[in-house]
């Protein structure tokens, strides 16, 4: 009987295990599809995690199957432990009662909640009262009117008696400040007239002495006057001098400028014309050289054509020999060696004279002017910069660095990581268009920034007074909305406009490999 491969049973905890993780997958993608359909999640990377669950559920399910463990096992298992926990609880419950705890709807907890008797509370008694004789209203009553009405006499007196010496007094007062208003009139008109006078006397002096030091000005500005004039037209002659010298100087270096050019440049030419004839002269002498090694070189190529044409009749006249008359076998033989020595020689010199020629000619190669093919452009060769040490790749300016810099100052992580990206595509030589790109993403930045204020000033509300005379409130709303809805709309055309940007570059690659159609989008997609 043959022994099987089996697999080997595994214990109970792994099974338990296996279930339990098994479950808790399961719940957890449930979860997270409720998250993203409630949009209460950051979604691409909800959707990750479900994928990558999913994956983890796959694994589960084979190691499940594989060892053939049961589901609702697990399911019996747990209803049995949540009867245990009842059985436990109940237990607890027990306890309780026999311990004598009243229960919440007992006749003693009723009672301890519905007891009235709280409402009867008396206040503690206050300290025993202080023996006095006992008290006649009505005889009280007599001697507090008589005390008050006392007391209302003596005021009354009192304040008649004020009111008196109050008039005494203000009716002195009033005499004394009659007389010292009477003195301070005097004494206002008499230093009123003292100062009209000063002011008089003042206005004279100072006229005489303004007419005196304008004539003195006048007299001065004529002397400046005429004395900048002088200087003025000094000045100018000098200047005029100076200019003429100036440009005399100006064009006589011109002049030697011009002729140190044209003597240069002629010499440039003679320099450039002897170097040229020597060239032609040395490209003619090589040509020469190389016409008469060639004559020399297709004489040698017919004679050992010649020579072969001899040494295949030989062979053939041998092969006949051999049958016909053998006595002539020798001769042929001796001048078939002749004609084999005679070939070598032939061959050794073509050969002298053909690596001369060739020698010439890559002289001659090397003198021409070169054609530069420049085999670094294009599709087919776009690797060999992708690992080039750096020298001979295209930099960023500082200066364009740091406005870089400075635009992608408030984004986010991924977009600043983006626009990096983006920065070094373009320094490897890729023709992004680097200025347009980051545009769109700032562009999306401060979209979503404005739609958020705006959402933020929209809950705020409008101010509840009224501004110059009229109600601004319905214009404000007017705006408010106004302004939202555009910085959405514009938010949506920014993502549109860089899918489509996304597709065409695709589409523009796509166009040169056919095949790769598809996934070349998928590649600049991503």
């Amino acid at each position: 009987m043959s022994v099987k491969p089996t697999v080997m049973p595994i214990s109970p905890n792994d099974a338990r295990s296996a279930i339990r993780v098994y479950k808790q997958l399961e719940a957890d993608i449930l979860r997270l599809r409720e998250d993203i359909k409630r949009k209460t999640c950051n979604i691409p990377a909800a959707q990750r995690a479900i994928a990558m669950k999913q994956r983890q559920l796959t694994q589960i399910q084979s190691y499940i199957r594989q060892y053939h463990i049961d589901l609702d096992q697990f399911d019996q298992r747990e209803a049995e432990r949540h009867r245990q926990a009842i059985r436990r609880q109940h237990a607890i419950f027990e306890d309780q009662r026999r311990s004598k705890v009243p229960g919440k709807h007992s006749l003693e907890s009723k009672r301890a909640r519905l007891d009235r008797s709280i409402d009867e509370i008396k206040p503690p008694a206050l300290p025993p009262q202080i023996n006095l004789p006992p008290v006649v209203p009505s005889e009280q009553a007599k001697l507090r009117r008589a005390a008050e009405e006392s007391m209302r006499q003596a005021r009354e007196s009192v304040a008649k008696q004020r009111a008196q010496l109050e008039q005494q007094i203000e009716m002195q007062r009033r005499g004394k400040q009659l007389a010292l208003e009477q003195q301070e009139r005097l004494k206002s008109k008499a230093s009123q007239r003292s100062e009209s006078i000063r002011q008089v006397q003042n206005e004279v002096k100072n006229v005489i002495a303004n007419e005196a030091a304008r004539r003195r000005k006048a007299a001065e500005e004529k002397r400046d006057a005429m004395m900048k004039a002088a200087h003025e037209k000094e000045l100018a002659k000098q200047n005029a001098q100076r200019a003429a010298e100036a440009k005399a100087n100006e064009e006589a270096r011109i002049r030697k400028e011009k002729a140190d050019n044209l003597a240069r440049q002629k010499a440039v030419r003679e320099q450039q014309a002897k170097k040229e004839a020597q060239h032609k002269r040395a490209v003619a002498e090589m040509m020469k050289r190389m016409d008469e090694a060639s004559k020399k070189y297709y004489a040698l190529v017919k004679k050992d054509h010649d020579l072969r044409k001899a040494l295949e009749q030989i062979t053939n006249e041998m092969q006949h020999a051999k049958v016909r008359n053998p006595e002539v076998m020798d001769d042929l033989r001796e001048h078939r060696t002749r004609i084999n020595e005679q070939l070598v020689m032939v061959e050794r010199q073509a050969n002298s004279i053909f690596a001369e020629v060739q020698r010439i000619e890559k002289k001659l190669g090397e003198m021409q002017p070169k054609q530069v093919v420049d085999n670094t452009a294009g599709l087919r060769s776009w690797h060999r910069d992708v690992l080039s040490s750096g020298h001979g790749r295209r930099q960023l300016s500082q200066g364009q660095r740091t406005m870089i810099q400075k635009t992608c100052a408030n984004l986010s992580p991924d977009q600043k990581s983006r626009v990096a990206d983006l920065v070094a595509r373009w320094e490897q030589g890729s023709d992004v268009d680097l200025g347009g790109e980051i545009q769109n993403i700032v562009a999306a930045q401060t979209a979503q920034k404005a739609q958020a204020l705006g959402g933020a000033i929209a809950l705020q509300g409008t101010a509840r007074h009224i501004k110059r005379e009229r109600s601004a409130v319905a214009q404000n709303n007017y705006h408010r909305l106004r302004m939202i809805q555009h910085s959405e709309d514009s938010v949506k055309q920014a993502s549109q406009a860089a899918t489509e940007a996304a597709t065409n570059q695709g589409e523009a690659l796509a166009g040169l490999f056919p095949k790769l159609r598809s996934s070349v989008t998928r590649m600049v997609g991503n």
